[in-house]
């Protein structure tokens, strides 16, 4: 195999060169948070700005010992980022952005593709809406049963409003910020939240 046939085999299969994927507020991280959360809450900022803002994020919550991020960096510039919290059985995704460009859409499905190959391994889970819902159903990630994500806000000391319709058996509506929205949740939960 040539280096171009090489080249070609990687683009098909969603891999760029030049690309890294950097963890940052791990333990074992070299990365700080410090350096990075300006470029972070400004690609996020931007990325919910069209679907009502960006809310019950700020610095203060990224800069929290039990967030972390993973960054992904395209030469040498952070073109997206997914962030993550600590909770309850594994990890939940909070939220995530790109810098709206291709390469930074691209990057950002990777690393949903990777939260969904691993999720029984690093124990994801997420609440979602919009376009990050249509593109987990597209992969395949498991829609969490109503009745279960229920419970599993509850334990996280949220509760729902009502079931939602737009997905009947799965979606429901509560409230974020002081506002209703309609979500979905996806991923990885323990077996005893189905009792």
């Amino acid at each position: 195999m040539d280096l171009n046939e090489a080249i070609h085999i990687l683009n098909v299969n969603n891999y760029l060169l030049n690309e890294r994927i950097i963890n940052v507020g791990l333990s074992n991280s070299k990365y700080n948070k410090e350096d990075y959360v300006d470029i972070i809450m400004d690609m996020l900022i931007k990325s919910y700005e069209g679907v009502g803002g960006l809310i019950g994020i700020d610095k203060n919550e990224l800069m929290k010992s039990d967030v972390f991020w993973k960054l992904a960096r395209y030469n040498d510039e952070i073109v997206a980022c997914m962030i993550y919290k600590f909770k309850l059985y594994g990890r939940k995704i909070l939220c995530g952005g790109t810098n709206q460009t291709d390469i930074g859409k691209k990057l950002m499905y990777n690393i949903m593709r990777e939260d969904y190959e691993q999720r029984e391994q690093r124990l994801c889970f997420t609440e979602v809406s919009g376009a990050p819902k249509h593109l987990f159903e597209k992969m395949g990630m498991p829609k969490i049963p109503l009745n279960v994500a229920v419970k599993i806000l509850k334990d996280l000391g949220k509760e729902i409003e009502k079931p939602g319709t737009s997905d009947p058996g799965f979606s429901y509506i509560r409230q974020i910020g002081g506002k209703s929205f309609e979500k979905t949740m996806f991923g990885f939960y323990p077996s005893y939240y189905e009792d």
